[in-house]
């Protein structure tokens, strides 16, 4: 079950780092003097438009994305209760990059150029090292 628990977690949180990094484009440009105008102003930014279509939209690409997100964190909880810390954290993590990349890349997003013994490495190859490196282990 802790298993499950973790590949759900894991796949959760990498499909939706892509949605809600798209999501939120803008958000960094927002400035306020404190904290809680900040909040306000980002939460304002993020979900409220006169425009019912672009408030779908915002709605859509990070409202769900990011609740789904939050499904993936509390799975996470339930995993670490009833499993070996040592164990989950690690393979969540490394779960979580890998359906990162792997949904990024779906969404043709650009991707770093990863460089190994000084050549560049495609992304295709970096899945495959990763996925061979799995099996080893």
């Amino acid at each position: 079950m802790q298993f499950v628990l973790v590949i759900a977690s894991s796949l959760l949180w990498g499909i939706t780092n892509p949605f809600i990094r798209k999501g939120s484009i803008g958000l960094e440009k927002i400035k306020a003097d404190n904290f809680v105008t900040k909040s306000y102003l980002e939460f304002k930014y993020l979900f409220t438009n006169l425009n019912v279509n672009i408030l779908l939209s915002k709605l859509f690409r990070y409202l769900v994305p990011f609740i789904l997100n939050q499904i993936g964190s509390i799975l996470f909880y339930i995993a670490l209760a009833s499993a070996n810390l040592s164990l989950v954290v690690p393979i969540t993590n490394s779960l979580t990059l890998l359906f990162t990349t792997i949904a990024g890349i779906a969404l043709g997003e650009e991707t770093l150029n990863w460089i190994k013994n000084g050549k560049k490495v495609e992304n295709n190859q970096l899945i495959q090292s990763c996925l061979k490196d799995m099996r080893k282990g």
